[in-house]
């Protein structure tokens, strides 16, 4: 703030130098000035002439000429006499009303239109950092409100542009973030921190997590790899199995994740409170595995290509695959869209995409499959979507389908 102080004092003098000092000069009457010059250059020449012609004897008597030019030279002098004066001389009144307005028009203009008030907030955060991180590492403590939270973030960005080198304040700041939701900011610490400490295992862990809050696919795949890395090294910390577990819960890969919620039960023993959370979650995933078994009982798999002739398809629309119990039937029996992506493609239908109440995919034991690429998302509609479908299929043939008609 002193810094703040220090050079809008600046500023502002600076304006009143440029305000005031005029106030103060001497003026001058550069007509006069100029005009005695060009009489004095007229009166030298003129009686350098007069001297000229009496001494070739144009002139007899040169003293009535001397005098007639020196009595022209006075009657163009001012009658009072003045060719440089000083100006009115300035009141204390103005000086100090034109202070007070450049002082007040500065610091008014920047009340009104500065950001006085987010500089004190960030000040006065940046001061509450260590009672804030107090407050955040106090156990069993109030926890800290959404408000106190991005304070504190801003307390730390605020010393880290200071202290760049500081690995554990980059955890810190990204662990803030975590708590916050805030992928990217959580992300970007945490690089930050593994680039000052690569082998520190908490900053890995952290960076693990920030990577698989992330949307990005393939980057929750390799926040797990890493995390996996971290198990393959013999690591025991519940919160890598944690994080593994839910991951692949995600996945609905059920089978992975009830595996390592049973090596955290291991790791915990029947007297951690947190020992009947992991068998509610176990047999969620149980329920949710075996739910899974019975819904792709029957599925069928379908491999997608394009003909040669259309390689160049647009890049919006919608894949349909539609299942037929027999040829002309308008109704399928099962189907499902897909993003349009790159070819060849393989899909898959299960009994959740039946479309007949009461039917499921395994009692098929012959149909024909359909794909259609629809261009406009509406199903109604046909005109210019590519299709293929296959013949009257058996369930224990291999199904490709072949893109090369287009309505």
């Amino acid at each position: 703030m002193i810094l703040f102080w220090i050079w809008t004092s600046v500023l502002v003098i600076i304006a009143l130098c440029f305000a005031v000092l005029p106030l103060f000069r001497r003026t001058s009457d550069e007509g006069a000035k100029k005009r005695d010059k060009l009489n004095k250059a007229f009166y030298l020449d003129r009686v350098a002439e007069i001297r000229q012609e009496t001494e070739t004897g144009l002139v007899a008597d040169e003293q009535p000429l001397m005098t007639e030019l020196k009595q022209s030279l006075l009657d163009d002098v001012p009658t009072d006499g003045t060719v440089l004066q000083r100006s009115q001389p300035v009141k204390r009144g103005v000086v100090a009303g034109l202070i007070l307005l450049v002082v007040f028009a500065s610091y008014g203009l920047y009340l009104t239109l500065g950001n006085y008030r987010q500089l004190g907030h960030w000040q006065q955060v940046a001061r509450q950092l260590p009672e804030l991180s107090k407050k955040l590492m106090q156990p069993g403590g109030n926890p800290l409100t959404s408000q106190e939270i991005q304070d504190l973030s801003l307390a730390l960005r605020t010393r880290l542009s200071q202290t760049p080198n500081d690995a554990t304040g980059w955890l810190f700041l990204g662990k803030i973030a975590l708590a916050s939701e805030d992928a990217t900011t959580a992300i970007g610490a945490m690089v930050k921190a593994r680039l000052l400490a690569p082998d520190d295992q908490e900053i890995m862990v952290g960076y693990a997590q920030a990577m698989m809050m992330a949307g990005d696919e393939q980057q929750q795949s390799q926040g797990a790899s890493l995390l996996q890395s971290l198990v393959d090294q013999g690591s025991s910390d519940i919160r890598i199995y944690s994080l593994l577990a839910f991951h692949a819960y995600e996945q609905q890969d059920f089978a992975k994740a009830i595996h390592l919620w049973q090596i955290m039960q291991s790791l915990l023993g029947p007297e951690d409170h947190r020992y009947l959370m992991l068998a509610k979650s176990i047999a969620s995933a149980q329920d949710k595995m075996k739910s899974a078994q019975e819904v792709s009982a029957g599925a069928i798999s379908v491999g997608i290509s394009l003909s040669p002739e259309l390689r160049n398809l647009p890049r919006q629309g919608v894949v349909i695959v539609s299942v037929h119990t027999q040829e002309g039937r308008t109704m399928p029996f099962a189907a499902a869209r897909f993003p349009l992506r790159s070819f060849p493609m393989h899909v898959r239908l299960d009994s959740q995409n039946v479309l007949i109440s009461g039917k499921k995919l395994e009692e098929l034991t012959s149909f024909i499959v359909k794909v259609r690429i629809d261009l406009d998302g509406n199903v109604t509609t046909q005109t210019g979507d590519f299709y293929g479908q296959t013949q009257m299929l058996n369930r224990d043939k291999t199904i490709e389908v072949v893109i090369d008609k287009q309505y």
